[in-house]
């Protein structure tokens, strides 16, 4: 069904370019006169130029703004990731089954430090 729906676009858009390339071609034999149907004033006109201008210079800011948001935020985020790291211990990591409250974890590496010192 979807690939139905986007060969339909994809026709379409097809069809509306055709569409404005042959109107835009000169045509032999036919005096200048003003365009009467609505799309054809449109297409002559500035308006959609002026417009499209419009849209890229309001387009180009928003994403400017929008991207100093997102760094501020990012910021944020990292400052609050740091003050947590830094509130556990100075910078050390939780171990999760310290923070249950399991008592081997800890038994376990004390047996590793001994060992360690032993083979030194």
């Amino acid at each position: 069904m979807l690939e139905f729906v986007l060969a339909n676009i994809a026709m379409l858009s097809a069809g509306v370019a055709l569409f404005l390339v042959a109107h835009s071609l000169p045509r032999v034999g036919e005096s200048e006169t003003e365009p009467k149907w609505f799309l054809e004033r449109w297409v002559t006109l500035e308006f959609p130029e002026k417009l499209d201008g419009a849209f890229n210079s309001f387009a180009g800011k928003f994403l400017r703004k929008l991207r100093v948001v997102i760094l501020k935020f990012d910021n944020a985020v990292s400052g609050t990731l740091k003050r947590f790291k830094s509130e556990n211990g100075n910078g050390k990591s939780l171990d999760f089954k310290e923070m249950m409250g399991d008592k081997g974890g800890g038994e376990a590496k004390d047996e590793d430090e001994g060992k360690r010192k032993k083979s030194k």
